[in-house]
This record gives C-alpha cells, structure tokens and sequence, in this order.
C-alpha cells in the first residue's frame, strides 16, 4: 500500500483479564511480525517481556509503558513516529481506546518539498 514499513512500530495493548491472549500473541504473533520497535501498554506484559528475553521475539528495540497513562505514551513513542507506520494488535479495550483516540490527534509533519534544480538557479 505504500506505507514505509523499514520503521515499522507495533504497539500492543495486553490486559490483566486476558493474559492467556497475551501468552499466544507472545508465542504464536509477535515471534512472526517484523517491527523496528515493540511498544508494550496496558497491563501484564510479562509474558512479551520473557519472550523477548528468550530471543523468540526480534526487535530493535522494545519500550514497556506497562500502566503509563495515554499522555505518558504518546509524549514517550513520539520520537518514534517519524518517517514509520504503526501497527496495533493486541485487546482494543483497557489502554488502547484511549490510545488509539490521542495518537489520531498526533500532527503529522512532512518534510518540506524543495526544488533543487529551482533552488541552484
């Protein structure tokens, strides 16, 4: 679809209630997705967490904004942002609604167009 996909960000919404999800998207997804960067949200993200200790899970970076408030995360991921897409999977309820609503508020800002061939005339 054209999307840049070389800084690829997957966010992860984990709850307390379904930790079983949990453990399978640790076993059966995460092992299987190429991301740069894998952010972890919501609650009981022990089960990621010990799979990408375990070198089952290849990321180049993993942040764990286990029970950070929306605002916390999006101020902490924005440096991220730049030039890559964003992936969420994971529950949608618990921390990604309001997630989901803040980061769609994020202005998105594109490097300014500049003719060379203009600009050396």
């Amino acid at each position: 679809m054209g999307y840049p996909t070389d800084e690829s960000i997957v966010v992860m919404n984990c709850r307390a209630d379904r930790v079983d999800r949990t453990e399978q998207f640790a076993i059966d997804v995460l092992p299987y997705i190429s991301c740069k960067t894998l952010v972890l949200i919501g609650e009981t993200v022990t089960p990621v967490i010990d799979s990408y200790k375990a070198g089952n899970i290849r990321t180049d970076m993993l942040l764990n904004f286990e029970k950070y408030t929306t605002e916390e995360i999006i101020q902490e991921i924005k440096p991220y942002t730049i030039n890559s897409v964003i992936y969420g999977i994971g529950n949608f309820h618990g921390a990604a609604e309001p997630f989901v609503n803040a980061l769609q508020n994020i202005q998105v800002k594109e490097e300014p167009f500049v003719d060379q061939i203009a600009a050396n005339q």
